[in-house]
Protein backbone atom coordinates (compact mmCIF):
# COMPACT_ATOMS: atom_id res chain seq x y z
CA UNK A 1 0.00 0.00 0.00
CA UNK A 2 1.35 3.58 -0.84
CA UNK A 3 1.16 6.36 1.46
CA UNK A 4 -2.03 7.99 -0.55
CA UNK A 5 -3.65 4.91 0.50
CA UNK A 6 -3.83 5.66 4.46
CA UNK A 7 -4.93 9.40 3.78
CA UNK A 8 -8.08 8.68 2.29
CA UNK A 9 -9.73 8.67 6.00
CA UNK A 10 -8.20 11.96 7.33
CA UNK A 11 -9.51 13.26 3.76
CA UNK A 12 -12.89 12.04 4.39
CA UNK A 13 -12.60 13.81 7.98
CA UNK A 14 -11.67 17.19 6.88
CA UNK A 15 -14.34 16.97 3.96
CA UNK A 16 -16.64 16.46 7.15
CA UNK A 17 -15.54 19.77 8.49
CA UNK A 18 -15.09 21.37 5.72
CA UNK A 19 -18.73 20.77 4.55
CA UNK A 20 -20.21 21.40 8.14
CA UNK A 21 -18.66 24.67 8.18
CA UNK A 22 -19.76 25.79 4.65
CA UNK A 23 -22.92 24.32 4.02
CA UNK A 24 -24.65 22.93 7.81
CA UNK A 25 -24.52 19.47 6.11
CA UNK A 26 -22.07 16.94 6.12
CA UNK A 27 -21.46 15.77 2.44
CA UNK A 28 -20.00 12.22 4.07
CA UNK A 29 -23.18 10.39 3.14
CA UNK A 30 -23.48 11.47 -0.16
CA UNK A 31 -19.73 10.56 -0.91
CA UNK A 32 -20.22 7.12 0.75
CA UNK A 33 -23.43 6.40 -1.20
CA UNK A 34 -21.33 7.58 -4.55
CA UNK A 35 -18.43 5.34 -3.00
CA UNK A 36 -20.53 2.29 -3.00
CA UNK A 37 -23.01 3.08 -6.46
CA UNK A 38 -19.00 3.68 -8.18
CA UNK A 39 -18.08 -0.25 -6.73
CA UNK A 40 -21.10 -1.87 -8.33
CA UNK A 41 -20.62 0.20 -11.12
CA UNK A 42 -17.44 -0.80 -12.00
CA UNK A 43 -17.77 -4.65 -10.35
CA UNK A 44 -20.61 -4.90 -13.44
CA UNK A 45 -18.02 -3.51 -16.15
CA UNK A 46 -15.31 -5.61 -15.05
CA UNK A 47 -17.67 -8.58 -15.15
CA UNK A 48 -18.43 -8.00 -18.09
CA UNK A 49 -15.79 -6.99 -20.02
CA UNK A 50 -13.24 -9.75 -18.57
CA UNK A 51 -12.56 -12.56 -16.19
CA UNK A 52 -13.73 -10.57 -12.86
CA UNK A 53 -10.32 -10.62 -10.30
CA UNK A 54 -10.69 -9.11 -6.99
CA UNK A 55 -7.21 -7.73 -6.67
CA UNK A 56 -7.38 -5.55 -10.05
CA UNK A 57 -11.16 -4.74 -8.91
CA UNK A 58 -9.68 -3.38 -5.06
CA UNK A 59 -6.89 -1.70 -6.58
CA UNK A 60 -8.44 0.18 -9.38
CA UNK A 61 -11.22 1.24 -7.05
CA UNK A 62 -9.33 2.24 -4.50
CA UNK A 63 -7.01 4.35 -6.69
CA UNK A 64 -10.06 6.12 -8.40
CA UNK A 65 -11.41 6.81 -5.07
CA UNK A 66 -8.06 7.99 -3.94
CA UNK A 67 -8.34 10.67 -7.09
CA UNK A 68 -11.66 11.75 -6.08
CA UNK A 69 -11.79 12.12 -3.03
CA UNK A 70 -8.70 14.53 -3.23
CA UNK A 71 -10.46 16.61 -5.77
CA UNK A 72 -13.60 16.72 -3.64
CA UNK A 73 -11.35 18.11 -0.86
CA UNK A 74 -9.77 20.73 -3.02
CA UNK A 75 -12.56 21.68 -4.46
CA UNK A 76 -14.30 22.47 -0.91
CA UNK A 77 -10.85 24.32 0.25
CA UNK A 78 -10.81 26.29 -3.10
CA UNK A 79 -14.53 27.30 -2.44
CA UNK A 80 -14.12 28.04 1.32
CA UNK A 81 -10.89 30.71 0.41
CA UNK A 82 -12.78 32.32 -2.30
CA UNK A 83 -15.55 32.67 0.34
CA UNK A 84 -13.75 33.74 2.83
CA UNK A 85 -11.74 36.78 0.23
Amino acid sequence: MKKLDFLTIPILIAIHFISVGLFKLSLIPFIVFGMGFFGIVLAIIQYLHEEFRYKRFFIVYWRILDLIVIIIYFVLLVYQVVQVI
